[in-house]
């Protein structure tokens, strides 16, 4: 896990992913990626992460591959966001029918 402030954690269990999610401050954000990813340069990386938003929601967002593969979906709720990053980080993918997705990989892919 990276932190807006810089800090990095490698060793996450639930526990320590809500005690994250919910010290957020509006404009902090938390960013859950394997280690073994692929270099930043490539595009084709896998990660989730979540901002909070000044008006005290949660922007939670995945990228399941390349730039076209990113999504978006907001929640008022920061379990939703524990349950997101925990599921995400055993390699789940039920956790993503909890919420309705919106794709932005068109902010991302310049093709």
């Amino acid at each position: 896990m990276r932190t807006s402030s810089g800090m990095t954690m490698h060793s996450l269990d639930e526990f320590m992913i809500r005690l994250m999610v919910n010290g957020l401050r509006p404009e902090e954000y938390l960013i859950v990626q394997y280690d073994d990813d692929p270099p930043s340069g490539d595009p084709n990386v896998h990660y989730s992460q979540v901002r909070r938003r000044p008006e005290g929601d949660y922007q939670l967002e995945y990228r399941a591959g390349g730039p076209a593969e990113h999504y978006q979906t907001f929640t008022a709720n920061s379990d939703d966001v524990v349950t997101a990053f925990v599921a995400w980080s055993r390699g789940e993918t039920s956790w993503r029918n909890a919420h309705e997705w919106k794709s932005i990989g068109d902010w991302f892919d310049h093709s």
